[in-house]
C-alpha cells in the first residue's frame, strides 16, 4: 500500500462547559480528524462534531461504560474495515462495527476479550496474514501490562489472552485542539482512501461558479430575458442553482440604440436571514401555496414577552392558546407581515388549549391545520387529541386572504388518534401519510384518501431511540431523557428526507435526517437510512460570524425558496437565554425563536444543515458581471 496520508481517530476532552462534559458518552464517541503525508498539523473534520457514538443501551448510572474509548480503524482481511473501541478503557470487553468504505459503520457489537476482570485499554486490530488471524492488541492496569488475543472466526470472539509487547504508534502530526491525545490512533490511507474520506467529511464549500457569456445584441434588437439564477460549484462535486438579481441602475443605463459595451451586475440571492426569522413562534411551519402563489407561516404560540417581567407562571396560562397564521409572496416579507389569530378554541367546538405545533398541509385536495389540542369545554390542560381545521372557504376567497380569515376554519377530530401533539402529513407519490411520535419513536401509517381524518392499514415504526445525541443531560448527575419527535418530510430530487428532533428541549436539542430513495416502500423500515449524529446541533449555532448565537436547533419544517432549493425552518434559543428563574430553558420559556436558512444536497444526496453562508458562496463569487455589447 503506498500511504497518502492519515485519519486520525480519538475521543474528544470535552468543550469545557455542560454541553458536551468530558468522559461522558457525548465526549466519547468517534471524532475524526486527517491530514496528509506532506502536512504537519490535522484538519478536523465534520466540523469538529461526532461521526459514530456507541448506541444507547441504558442510563449511564446502570451502564457507565457504554461509550468509546481510544477507537481505532483497521484493515479486515480481504476487502473493508473495521473500528474497534474500548469500554471507556475500563470494561473487560470491546465494541466493534464493520465499514464498507471507511466512511459509515454497521454491525456494532459488544465482544468479551477476558474473563479475569482485566480492563481493557487502547484496543489495536491487526490482520496477521502469516497465521491469517486477527490480532488484538490491548493494555491494562493503567498500560502497565499488554497482551494479544486472538480472533479466527470473524471478529466475534478472541482467544485466551497472552502477555505480549504492545505496537506503540506515537502521533506524528498536530492534534485537534479537542482531541484526547491519550485515546487518538493514526491509520494511514491510500490517496483514493483519502479522497473519498476527505470529500465526505471536510466541510462543503464553494470553490466556482458559472461563467455568463457575453450577451450581443444588433443596434436596436430588444434585451433577451436575463438569466435569473446561475450555477455554483462545491468542493465534494454537488452543484445548486441559486437567483440572481440584476442591478436597476445598471439596466436603466443600457442603451440598446446606441452601439457600446454595457457592463451589468448582478448579486447572487442566498436564504440568508438574521436570528430571529420570526421571534416566540416555536415548532415553525413554512409552506407554500401554489393555489394562491403565496408562503404561510405558522408555529406555536407565545404571547409577546419582556425578559425583565418573565415568568414561567405567567406564561403558563396564556401560551399555546391559539393557532396563528400569517402570508407573503416572499420570504422576506414573511417575517415582517401581519399575523392573524385563526383558530383560538374556549370550548364552543369541544377544544381548548394547550394548542401545539401546528402544520398547514392540503390534504386530498382541501387546506388543513394539523394541531395537537385538548378536548374540553372550558379551561386549559396538555393536548390529548390532534385536529384537523379544515378550511372551508373558497380558492377565489383564498386568492383574497380567505385563509386568514378565522370564519372559513372548522376543526375535526382526528379518529382514534394515536399522538396528542407533532404529527405530520406528506404525499409521496399520491399517497397520504401521517407519521407521529409516541414513546420516543417515529410512526408511519397511510391516510384514508377518502376522509383525512382516518387512517387506513396498519402503522409501521420507523425510527426508535438509538443514540446519545437523542438524549440530554445524559450524565450520571441528571436523569437521561430521551426524545425523538417532531417528524418533518422534504422530497427533493432521487431523495426523501425524513427529519427529527432528539434530546431534550433546551441547548441539547438537534435535528437529525433520515434518507430514504424515491419510488422505495417508506413504510418499510428497511428503507430509511439512520443518521450516526445531529445534522444541526447547538455546535453549529453557538458561534456563527455575523448573527446572534443561539443554540437547541431542532423541531423543523422544510420548504423550498423563490428559486426551488430546499430551506430548513427550525427554532431555536438565544444564547444565553435572556430570561431569568425558575423554567429558564422549558416549555414556557418564550425564547424559541423560528429560523430560516437554506440546506445544502451534498454528492451523494445527504442533506446539509449546517452549510454556512460563506460556504455557500465565497465572496469573490457574491456578486456577477456580464457586458451586455450593442453592436453597430
Amino acid at each position: 500500500m503506498q500511504k497518502y496520508g492519515t485519519i486520525l481517530t480519538y475521543v474528544s476532552k470535552g468543550d469545557g462547559g455542560s454541553l458536551t462534559p468530558p468522559d461522558t458518552r457525548r465526549s466519547d464517541a468517534l471524532y475524526i480528524a486527517a491530514k496528509k503525508n506532506n502536512e504537519s498539523a490535522y484538519k478536523v473534520l465534520n466540523k469538529g462534531k461526532p461521526i459514530l457514538y456507541v448506541k444507547w443501551s441504558d442510563s449511564m448510572e446502570q451502564a457507565p461504560l457504554a461509550q468509546m474509548g481510544s477507537p481505532s480503524l483497521f484493515r479486515k482481511a480481504k476487502d473493508g474495515y473495521g473500528l474497534v473501541a474500548s469500554e471507556n478503557n475500563k470494561g473487560t470487553h470491546i465494541y466493534l462495527w464493520d465499514s464498507d468504505d471507511l466512511l459509515t459503520f454497521r454491525n456494532e457489537r459488544r465482544v468479551l476479550v477476558n474473563t479475569e476482570g482485566l480492563a481493557v485499554e487502547h484496543p489495536r486490530i491487526v490482520y496477521d496474514e502469516t497465521s491469517a488471524n486477527y490480532q488484538l492488541f490491548w493494555k491494562t492496569r493503567n498500560g502497565q501490562e499488554a497482551y494479544v488475543s486472538i480472533a479466527s472466526d470473524h471478529l466475534t470472539s478472541f482467544a485466551i489472552a497472552e502477555q505480549h509487547d504492545y505496537p506503540d504508534c506515537p502521533i506524528a502530526g498536530i492534534m485537534p485542539d479537542n482531541a484526547d491525545v491519550r485515546e487518538a490512533c493514526e491509520f494511514a490511507v491510500t490517496k483514493s482512501e483519502y479522497d473519498r474520506f476527505i470529500q465526505k467529511y471536510a466541510p462543503v464549500v464553494n470553490v466556482g461558479i458559472e461563467q455568463l457569456d457575453s450577451i450581443i445584441l444588433q443596434s436596436g434588437q430588444p434585451l433577451p430575458p436575463l438569466a435569473d439564477r446561475i450555477e455554483l460549484t462545491y468542493s465534494d462535486g454537488s452543484t445548486k442553482k441559486l437567483g440572481v438579481c440584476w442591478n436597476e441602475d445598471d439596466l436603466r443605463q443600457i442603451d440598446l440604440s446606441k452601439p457600446g459595451a454595457y457592463p451589468l451586475n448582478g448579486t447572487v440571492v442566498q436564504t440568508v436571514f438574521s436570528y430571529p426569522f420570526i421571534p416566540e413562534r416555536a415548532d415553525p411551519f413554512i409552506t407554500f401555496n401554489e393555489d394562491d402563489g403565496y408562503y404561510y407561516a405558522t408555529g406555536s404560540y407565545y404571547p409577546e414577552s419582556d425578559p425583565s417581567t418573565w415568568s414561567e407562571a405567567a406564561m403558563g396560562k396564556v401560551d399555546y392558546d391559539r393557532v396563528t397564521l400569517r402570508r407573503a409572496k416572499s420570504l422576506k416579507e414573511l417575517r415582517i407581515v401581519e399575523e392573524f389569530d385563526i383558530w383560538v378554541p374556549r370550548g364552543e367546538d369541544g377544544f381548548v388549549p394547550f394548542l401545539w405545533a401546528p402544520e398547514i398541509h392540503k390534504i386530498n385536495g382541501k387546506w388543513y391545520i394539523l394541531v395537537g389540542a385538548k378536548e374540553g369545554e372550558s379551561g386549559r390542560d396538555w393536548c390529548s387529541t390532534m385536529v384537523l381545521v379544515e378550511y372551508t372557504g373558497s380558492i377565489e376567497d383564498m386568492q383574497d386572504g380567505g385563509m386568514l380569515n378565522t370564519r372559513n376554519w372548522k376543526p375535526i377530530k382526528l379518529e382514534d388518534s394515536p399522538c396528542s401533539f407533532d404529527m405530520t402529513f406528506a404525499e409521496i407519490n399520491g399517497v397520504g401519510y401521517y407519521i407521529w411520535p409516541n414513546q420516543a419513536s417515529l410512526y408511519i401509517q397511510k391516510v384514508d384518501p377518502i376522509d383525512p381524518a382516518k387512517r387506513i392499514g396498519k402503522a409501521v415504526k420507523i425510527k426508535e431511540l438509538e443514540w446519545p445525541f437523542e438524549y440530554g443531560k445524559h450524565n450520571i448527575n441528571n436523569s437521561d431523557q430521551g426524545i425523538v419527535e417532531g417528524a418533518a418530510i422534504l422530497q427533493y430530487k432521487d431523495n426523501i428526507y425524513l427529519s427529527y428532533a432528539g434530546a431534550t428541549v433546551d441547548k441539547y436539542y438537534c435535528t437529525a435526517v433520515m434518507t430514504a430513495k424515491a419510488g422505495t416502500d417508506i413504510m418499510n423500515p428497511d428503507s430509511w437510512t439512520h443518521p450516526t449524529y445531529a445534522g444541526l446541533s447547538s455546535e453549529d449555532v453557538m458561534k456563527l460570524e455575523g448573527d446572534q448565537a443561539h443554540c437547541g436547533p431542532g423541531h423543523n419544517s422544510f420548504s423550498l425558496d423563490e428559486y426551488g432549493n430546499p430551506i430548513i425552518i427550525y427554532h431555536a434559543r438565544p444564547y444565553p437565554d435572556p430570561h431569568t428563574g425558575r423554567g429558564v430553558g422549558g416549555l414556557h420559556d418564550p425564547c424559541r425563536h423560528t429560523v430560516v436558512k437554506s440546506a445544502h444536497v451534498a454528492y451523494d444526496g445527504t442533506l446539509i444543515l449546517n452549510m454556512t453562508p460563506e460556504e455557500e458562496v465565497l465572496p469573490i463569487y457574491k456578486n456577477i458581471i456580464i457586458n451586455v455589447i450593442v453592436a453597430p
